[in-house]
């Protein structure tokens, strides 16, 4: 039975990937999301790729192209 510390544990590994796997995790996760695997969170992964390219961190065509393939994808 999953436990509220279980989540927590679960949102601290999402978070840290997100924040390591800046082009591989936004794939990933939405790749996951499109097949049909339950992913609450993958609107949040969009606004934060969003976010990375407003700070600089991610040209705007690359993420675009990274979210376009990632939902063809899947």
């Amino acid at each position: 039975m999953f436990s509220i510390s279980s989540l927590d544990n679960l949102q601290d590994i999402i978070v840290r990937f997100l924040i390591h796997q800046i082009y591989l995790a936004p794939i990933i996760i939405l790749i996951l999301e499109e097949i049909g695997v339950p992913l609450p969170f993958s609107d949040i992964v969009i606004a934060y790729t969003g976010y990375q390219v407003a700070v600089g961190k991610i040209p705007y065509f690359t993420a675009y192209m990274l979210l376009l393939a990632s939902d063809i994808i899947g």
